[in-house]
């Protein structure tokens, strides 16, 4: 469940994560997941090298690896949700989609009401399902996924603190090193360095939850020190390891 501590991030799976926000503001970064902003008693602004977008009501959604700053005065609910997860079928590659929205005021009251339950239980399917309908009008007929590429990146996330490179990638699906770039690129919009650091840092972020310190979060990650730690980070998430919240629960989505 998200805790009432404002402080406190929960880690629902490698895929998805919610953080509640209270008075914060991030510096600039970006990601691999689609970002949603749910306002909760607050007002949160989102701004991008494109817009500024301030909303007290609507849901603001921030697509994949945008560089961005938010900042939130009062409360949000923060949805992080990576395309292998619940939003299969989304590309964030091909997706029409190029700078942060504004939700349309019925799309926020839905999202609002399915994170107001959520508040209480894992994530709930129908606010899954909402989600997809609103990221389906930007990617209606996204591609299909080579299977050689869905099973690798399966192995990386699994074990992220392995020592993956490009090589070892393309020696494990039998391509070349350039033809294996090439499909991380198309499918998933991010070179394999980066998409093997975001799940590098996924793994750090939940090893520092659990009270690791950084030095050892950072080892245990295949990150080469805390200093190379932090500044993943800072350009991932708009944040440093010490703001990550200490000891916080791990629940699986939908109650499963």
């Amino acid at each position: 469940m998200l805790s009432q501590d404002p402080r406190e991030m929960i880690l629902l799976a490698q895929d998805c994560a919610a953080h509640r926000n209270f008075d914060t503001s991030t510096s600039e970064h970006a990601h691999y997941p689609v970002k949603l902003l749910v306002p909760l008693d607050g007002q949160i602004l989102v701004e991008t090298q494109q817009s500024s977008l301030q909303s007290s009501q609507q849901t603001i959604l921030v697509p994949a690896n945008l560089p961005h700053r938010a900042a939130v005065k009062g409360g949000c609910v923060a949805f992080f949700f990576a395309p292998e997860g619940p939003l299969r079928g989304y590309s964030p590659q091909h997706t029409t989609l190029k700078d942060a929205i504004l939700l349309d005021t019925r799309q926020s009251h839905l999202l609002l009401g399915a994170t107001q339950e959520s508040a209480q239980e894992p994530l709930s399917k129908e606010l899954i399902h909402h989600i997809r309908e609103i990221l389906a009008r930007f990617a209606p007929t996204p591609p299909n996924k080579d299977p050689r590429l869905a099973s690798i990146a399966e192995r990386i996330r699994a074990c992220p603190n392995e020592d993956w490179n490009l090589d070892r990638i393309a020696s494990s699906i039998h391509l070349s090193p350039s033809r294996t770039a090439h499909l991380f690129q198309e499918h998933l919009g991010i070179p394999p360095r980066a998409y093997i650091r975001w799940w590098r840092l996924i793994h750090a972020i939940e090893l520092l939850s659990q009270g690791l310190s950084i030095s050892q979060a950072a080892h245990d990650s295949f990150f080469s020190d805390h200093a190379h730690l932090t500044r993943t980070m800072r350009r991932s998430v708009g944040r440093t390891p010490s703001e990550i919240p200490k000891n916080t629960e791990t629940i699986p989505l939908f109650g499963s």
